[in-house]
């Protein structure tokens, strides 16, 4: 089977298209973010005003599989972090007001011609999956002034109330979990990326000297997938060696991962793996 093989800047997985794709022509711009429904694609390009340090995003469409862009709006005052096709020209957007340190979702009924401000507001640095006009998961990690209160998956209403809470994972002490990413495809099916690290608890002795030292950490890459909304987990131990970047779920057992820059996939939720073909 042929590896499909492009640099990380280029690829693209399809989000909203059930199935690979893969950017082949150059953008106009090295997009921050990009999805694609069936006969529509938007790009957000996050950069700074010429004239000041005020963020700007740059939304571009494209019409023909992304061989061809167009510029479709500029948005004043915000840096976009991501774009999702929700269905039926609907599309979630996630930005930053004027580098604060809260994430806000916007959402465009009209194919990204006008945005409207959600409700919902995340600490920046959380993980966050838009799956429907009205609602969202978001792994928020633990507060910096209270470090030994655990990280948790919820599922939010994009008005910014807490529907749920399905996961809490602690992010210190001498068994450490680190999110990576969150991808559902509805309130029910979705992958969570997380490194896992368990702090060393031996000492033993360098070699050639009598000092004691702390054996290393073990670090192991994990893939959480739930098909009932978080009440239950299957957790797939992934290669020690893969480094996990973009995860696409697209159906409840279908999904690709972005890893070392070559696109993988799965049929049964992540517990075989294929490298993927174009």
């Amino acid at each position: 089977m042929a590896a499909t093989r492009l640099t990380p800047s280029r690829l693209r997985l399809g989000r909203g298209m059930r199935g690979l794709y893969v950017q082949t022509a150059l953008p106009p711009e090295l997009f921050t973010a990009d999805a694609f429904s069936s006969t529509l694609g938007l790009g957000v390009y996050a950069t700074y005003d010429t004239n000041s340090p005020t963020p700007v995003t740059k939304i571009y469409a494209s019409t023909d599989s992304g061989e061809a862009w167009r510029l479709l709006d500029t948005v004043s005052g915000v840096s976009a972090s991501s774009i999702t096709y929700l269905g039926v020209q609907t599309w979630a957007m996630s930005v930053q007001h004027n580098l604060t340190p809260v994430t806000q979702v916007l959402i465009s009924t009209d194919n990204g011609r006008h945005w409207t401000p959600t409700g919902l507001k995340v600490p920046d640095g959380s993980a966050m999956s838009v799956v429907s006009r009205h609602d969202a998961w978001v792994f928020t990690s633990s507060p910096k002034n209270s470090p030994s209160t655990p990280g948790r998956l919820t599922l939010d209403s994009l008005s910014g109330a807490v529907r749920k809470t399905v996961l809490t994972l602690p992010s210190n002490g001498p068994v450490r979990y680190f999110v990576n990413a969150v991808d559902f495809v509805n309130s029910q099916d979705g992958w969570v990326s997380v490194t896992k690290y368990v702090a060393p608890n031996k000492m033993v002795h360098k070699p050639g000297d009598r000092k004691l030292v702390h054996t290393a950490g073990v670090t192991t890459n994990l893939l959480y997938y739930t098909t009932d909304g978080g009440q239950h987990w299957t957790i797939w131990q992934l290669p020690a060696l893969w480094t996990v970047g973009q995860l696409d779920l697209v159906t409840s057992r279908m999904g690709y991962l972005e890893v070392n820059g070559t696109v993988v996939m799965t049929k049964d939720g992540g517990g075989v793996w294929a490298v993927a073909t174009q």
